[in-house]
């Protein structure tokens, strides 16, 4: 009985894990970070943010960007499309 009750916690404790990390805005910002640091040009970060899902950032957001050395370019593009995301659920009648 322990052994199952053990199990259904850890199963919970993954599942909340995985919707955090696939949580839209911080996972972009976290790749973004972590491209910065291991080199990637802006052009490389611009393709990925093409290339990206649906996100949205907040001013918490590009502060953890800038403080990670995204550069204002990649910061620019990426605030372009996160209010295009914007404009399109609004348009679609699911923003707010």
């Amino acid at each position: 009985m322990k052994l199952y009750i053990l199990g259904a916690v850890l199963i919970a404790a993954l599942s909340v894990g995985i919707v955090w990390l696939s949580w839209p805005g911080s996972s972009a910002r976290d790749a973004m970070i972590r491209m910065a640091q291991k080199g990637a040009t802006d052009s490389e970060m611009r393709k990925s943010i093409t290339d990206a899902g649906n996100y949205e950032l907040d001013a918490d957001d590009v502060i953890k960007l800038k403080a990670g050395g995204v550069s204002d370019d990649v910061v620019i593009e990426m605030l372009h499309k996160s209010k295009a995301n914007r404009a399109t659920a609004d348009v679609a009648g699911q923003g707010k």
